[in-house]
This record gives C-alpha cells, structure tokens and sequence, in this order.
C-alpha cells in the first residue's frame, strides 16, 4: 500500500468507534476519504438544465409582454406568468446542484482489506471486495470508482434515473482503484510485508 494514501493524523474521516462497529474481526481499513464537494453534470442534472431552459425561454418571452403591453387583462396574465416561469427555470437550475452537493458533503468513504463502505448521510453501505466485483472508473479529476447504481425518486420516460454509488469525485481515485484491482487478485498479502 502506498503510504501517502493513509490518512494523516486527526484526518481520519470514522471514528474509531464507527469502524469497531462496523468492522469484522481482524478487517483493517486501507483507505479512508471524502469527495471533493464538485458537482459534475450528471443525467438528472441535465435533464432538469433542459427543463429549466424551457421554462426559461417562455418567462423571457412572457415578461416582456407583461411589462410593455398597456392592456391591464394581457399586463396580469402574462407578467406573473412570466415570472414563475423564471422561477422554476431558476430552480431548475440551483436546486439539483444543491441537492448533489448535500449529498456529497455528508459522504464519507473506506477501503478495507475485505470491503469498500460508503457512508452516505445516516445509511452505511458495503460492498465485498471479490474477484467479480464490477468497477467502473471516471477518470476525470477528480475522478470516481463506481460500484454501483441506484434508482433516484426521478423517472424519464417511465424509467428510472439512476445514480452512482461508490467513492465518487475523490483526488486518490487512480490509486485506491490500483489498490482494489490488487485486492480482487489476491495480490496484496503477497506484496505488502507484516511489518509495513
């Protein structure tokens, strides 16, 4: 293991009573991490820039209207019908980000010598690390090592949205995939010395 992947002293992201709780006998933790809070475009994401877009071009026609037209009938109708339409567009465009960004603020991440855990808000989740385990990697920086996916509250075209779940937007993500890789190989214990 590389030793600038360990976590600093007072860096440690569980507590040391978290990880008794949560691990097995003889388990160590390889790896501990946060996300850099950045937001990536993601689906929903874009889904609802599109919609905000919409919205957003009607406001901007309809506001217009409402404020130069001198009949009060057409003043009343298409003034406030302009202006909520520029709300949702606005919303459209702050509010998943926010909700992305929450979601990544409150995530906590550790690699085992058994088992990758994310801590998403209250729920603790782990994935055994076995052979077959299916890794997808984002590259990008900073980039992400996605075990799985989930379906949000959100459906398009009556399908579900899914989102990633893994250690998403972390610096270290080449390295500790490079760790899990040798992990699901069964290299590890040859390569890593007791006394390290």
């Amino acid at each position: 293991m590389s030793d600038r992947l360990a976590p600093a002293v007072g860096t440690e992201v569980f507590s040391p009573e978290e990880l008794t709780i949560a691990l097995d006998p003889g388990e160590r933790v390889i790896w501990q991490g946060r996300p850099v809070v950045m937001v990536k475009s993601v689906q929903n994401q874009l889904f609802w820039r599109l919609f905000g877009g919409i919205f957003g071009v009607v406001g901007a026609i309809f506001l217009p209207i409402g404020v130069f037209v001198k009949d009060p009938i057409i003043r009343m109708v298409f003034l406030p019908t302009g202006l909520l339409f520029l709300a949702i567009a606005g919303a459209g465009f702050v509010l998943p980000r926010q909700f992305a960004r929450k979601r990544l603020a409150q995530a906590r991440y550790a690699l085992t010598d058994k088992r990758a855990i994310v801590a998403d808000g209250p729920r603790i989740r782990h994935w055994p690390i076995t052979p077959d385990m299916i890794l997808e990697f984002d590259a990008s920086s900073p980039g992400s090592i996605i075990f799985d996916r989930e379906p949000t509250n959100m459906t398009i075209n009556y399908q579900p949205v899914m989102r990633d779940i893994g250690f998403l937007n972390i610096v270290e993500a080449p390295e500790v995939g490079q760790i899990i890789r040798r992990l699901q190989s069964g290299q590890t214990g040859a390569q890593e010395s007791p006394n390290a």
